[in-house]
């Protein structure tokens, strides 16, 4: 499976950019585990 994000500009600081700090780490630790990169 292959997940692509495209994302244009810079995430200001905020709730946004917290919740999407939390998917990538989250992502970092779980992926590799289930196969993905």
């Amino acid at each position: 499976m292959k997940i692509t994000v495209h994302a244009v500009g810079r995430m200001k600081t905020g709730p946004e950019r917290e919740l999407a700090d939390r998917y990538f780490e989250r992502f970092a630790k779980s992926g590799p585990a289930v196969g993905l990169e």
